[in-house]
Formats: C-alpha cells, sequence, structure tokens
C-alpha cells in the first residue's frame, strides 16, 4: 500500500470510529447500525467493511488503541509500581473521562475490562516485584486480576460520583486503603 493509500485508509478507520461514537451520543449502542455509520461518517458501507467487520470490530480495535495508549503513558526501560501503575491508569482515565462516561452510559465498560484482562500479563511485567516468591508462582496471576479488579472498580465508582475527584485524590485514596489493609 503506498503513503496515500494508507492516509487515505487511515482517515477513513478514523471517520467511522468518530461516526459510531457520534451516534453513540444520541443513540443506543445496540440499536446504531452500519448503514448510520456509514451516513454519518459519509462513506460507503464498502469502505466499512474493507476496514471492519462489525461496530463491535469498531470497538474492539479502539480499546487496543487505548490499551496502546495507556502502555505508552507507563516507562519502557524500568519497572513501574503498583501505586506509580494505578497513578498513571487513573490519570489515563481522566484524560479519557468523556469517553468513560459514554462507555458507561452504553454499557460498554464490561468489554473494556475484558480486554484489559487479557492483556493484564503485558502490562504486569511492567510492575517491579519485590517478593520472589510471588514472582515464580501462580500467585502472581492472581494478584494482579485482584488489583486490576479492584482499579476497575475504583473507575466505576468514581464515574458514579460524577468523577469529584483528581487522579491524585483516587491514589491517595487506594494508598490509604492499602496501609490500613495490610496492618
Amino acid at each position: 500500500m503506498n503513503q496515500t493509500n494508507y492516509k487515505i485508509a487511515l482517515q477513513s478507520k478514523v471517520w467511522i470510529t468518530n461516526a459510531l461514537f457520534e451516534l453513540m451520543q444520541s443513540h443506543d449502542y445496540s440499536t446504531i447500525t452500519i448503514s448510520q455509520i456509514c451516513r454519518k461518517s459519509d462513506l460507503s458501507r464498502k469502505t466499512f467493511y474493507r476496514h471492519f467487520t462489525s461496530k463491535d470490530d469498531i470497538l474492539a480495535k479502539k480499546f487496543l488503541l487505548l490499551l496502546e495508549e495507556f502502555s505508552s503513558m507507563l516507562p519502557c526501560s524500568e519497572p513501574i509500581s503498583f501505586l506509580d501503575m494505578s497513578s498513571a491508569y487513573f490519570e489515563f482515565w481522566h484524560k479519557n473521562k468523556e469517553l468513560l462516561k459514554l462507555l458507561k452510559e452504553s454499557q460498554l465498560l464490561p468489554s473494556i475490562f475484558i480486554q484489559l484482562q487479557a492483556e493484564l500479563p503485558n502490562i504486569c511485567k511492567r510492575l517491579e516485584r519485590t517478593d520472589t516468591e510471588i514472582c515464580h508462582s501462580d500467585a502472581l496471576f492472581y494478584a494482579n486480576a485482584f488489583a486490576l479488579g479492584g482499579l476497575n472498580n475504583m473507575l466505576l465508582n468514581w464515574i458514579q460520583s460524577d468523577m469529584d475527584k483528581t487522579p491524585a485524590q483516587l491514589t491517595n485514596d487506594l494508598i490509604c486503603f492499602l496501609n490500613s489493609a495490610l496492618r
């Protein structure tokens, strides 16, 4: 594919994705059709199916881009602490809070949480470990799943409280809880 065609294809994907999310602001996700997405993006169905198989495919690809964006916020060369990763997680979603609200209203957060769970091993490879026993056992898998579940539930509560706290306050709440729970 030459550079011009690549740019056109990329732009078409962006227009289609944006069209879906614009439609989600006024329509229930389950009622949105491919035809509506095509009309909104001003692209043909043929162009749509060249890039996506369904509206769920649009979401899956958008979620992968979000995961890549979150991962890019984390340092690559050195391990990161759980609290630093948690802080980055809250910062990331604060930056994307309108999208987060839209996903919650559309009841699509479980989909992104499932994808996060699938990516958990890759993300958690970056966490620093001080306990060698947990590093070499299945316990690490379960500990990371527990941590992600906790972060996601904090996220849900944050949305329900109209995102009234800053990411720093959420991280501080987490630190306070962990300090009291681990005594």
